[in-house]
């Protein structure tokens, strides 16, 4: 057996190892990217990287180090973007701007807007303000655990359960 070989993993230990982590993979490089589109193909260069080289990485490591292979691809995808050049940044700002929305699109964007105002204005006090700090006032989790005089951990859970709390008002998966 050559040395390409040894570091192979089977398809199968593969795909368990996809069933056992490709979700909280999924949800880490999508919060990372920004993006599920771009998240999805960070998971799919991650696994290609597992099924080729993983067999190298103990056991017992794998799911850290899959975790830093995604987070190597979506570095990589950053510089490849950076190096497209500054033409393609400013036609996604303009998208992301609006600037190539219908009246309609932005009608119902404003809509949507409010609507989520709405359902924030609903969850408890406590809530409320770790999502205001976070998104509007854009401070750090450890910004707002100390302003507010909690632990980081509370802070944190704060937000998921926000976020959790909101996604089943709008009917939809946060």
């Amino acid at each position: 057996m050559n040395e390409r070989e040894s570091t192979r993993l089977s398809a199968d230990e593969a795909a368990q190892l996809h069933a056992q982590h490709a979700a909280s993979l999924l949800r880490f490089l999508t919060g990372l990217t920004g993006s599920a589109d771009d998240a999805q193909d960070c998971l799919q260069a991650t696994f290609a990287i597992l099924q080729e080289k993983g067999g190298a990485s103990a056991a017992g490591t794998r799911r850290a180090w899959l975790f830093r292979v995604a987070h190597n691809e979506a570095m990589q995808l950053f510089r490849r973007r950076k190096l497209a050049g500054p033409m393609e940044s400013a036609e996604a700002l303009q998208h992301a701007a609006g600037r190539h929305d219908s009246p309609v699109d932005r009608l119902l964007r404003q809509e949507r807007l409010q609507q989520v105002r709405r359902e924030l204005s609903q969850l408890p006090e406590e809530l409320q303000m770790i999502v205001r700090l976070r998104i509007v006032e854009g401070l750090r989790f450890r910004e707002i655990a100390d302003q507010l005089q909690i632990p980081l951990g509370t802070a944190l859970g704060r937000m998921q359960t926000a976020l959790r709390k909101l996604g089943q008002q709008l009917g939809e998966d946060l």
